[in-house]
């Protein structure tokens, strides 16, 4: 039985490049203790979620592909638990409804939802008066990002977003360029008026259209983790913001806050700016 004081967390997705670094997290943070790490990677079955981790020390915390007998294990815990979830698009609402259906509180990383799964999630979540946060990103630097754009709006009509992943990434875009698309278009004004009759002549090539005539670009490639610009212009000048990551330790101070905050929570909550 964990120690009561600490916070019981599932890791789903555990032997992911993300699921590795929240395992070395949650090992090393007083207030949390590693419950349960899965993964339906059959290659990792068995195996010790620290050492996977690459920590000096065992966990004694086997990797399983077992999910529910594990939710199931951990809401017989004294102290509410939680599943941070970084698994893939097609299985991560079934996760989340599950987690919430055995009383622990999903935080989801895995971006990919449909808006009507969110939907669907957010009705869920508050039927239970269960916390749930739905992070499309834990940086803090992209938060900042995110605020700076909603400043640069105001004052410029023109504006792009490129996001660019490893080309392991599932989906397209990242649900982080779609989260930085929907805060632009929330303000009310169309961006991008047309001033010629475009045409493309390859399909795409100007990109994704968002709310509001935003447009999104992505690129896949390997050598690159997380990146993403938004680029304002008006004429004689260019705004750039833009956010990089090179190593995913730097989600990692967001992913502990979430941890912490979704206890406090009763109904979903989506975007870590909104638990800052």
């Amino acid at each position: 039985m964990a120690n009561q004081a600490a916070i019981p967390v599932v890791i789903n997705g555990a032997a992911g490049k993300m699921g590795r670094e929240v395992i070395k997290a949650v090992a090393q943070a007083e207030d949390m203790t590693l419950l349960g790490a899965i993964d339906r990677n059959p290659e990792f079955n068995g195996k010790d979620a620290g050492e996977l981790a690459g920590l000096s020390e065992a966990l004694e915390v086997p990797i399983t592909d077992q999910l529910e007998p594990m939710l199931g294990l951990t809401a017989q815990e004294r102290q509410l638990g939680v599943m941070v979830d970084f698994t893939h698009p097609s299985t991560v609402y079934d996760n989340v409804r599950s987690a919430i259906a055995y009383g622990i509180r999903p935080i989801v990383g895995t971006t990919g939802l449909s808006p009507t799964q969110i939907y669907d999630l957010t009705e869920f979540a508050d039927k239970a008066s269960t916390g749930c946060l739905i992070i499309p990103n834990f940086s803090i630097g992209m938060v900042l990002l995110q605020q700076a754009a909603l400043q640069a709006a105001q004052y410029f009509d023109h504006v792009e977003i490129i996001e660019l992943h490893h080309n392991q990434k599932a989906d397209a875009p990242s649900g982080t360029a779609i989260q930085t698309a929907q805060m632009l278009a929330e303000m009310g004004k169309t961006f991008n008026p047309s001033i010629v009759e475009e045409t493309e002549k390859i399909a795409g090539a100007k990109g994704g259209l968002a709310e509001q005539g935003i447009r999104i670009h992505s690129v896949r490639l390997p050598g690159l983790v997380a990146h993403q610009e938004v680029i304002f212009g008006a004429p004689g000048q260019i705004y750039t913001l833009r956010h990089d990551t090179s190593d995913r330790a730097c989600y990692m101070p967001g992913v502990l806050l979430a941890i912490r905050k979704v206890l406090e929570l009763k109904s979903l909550v989506y975007g870590l700016e909104k638990i800052l």
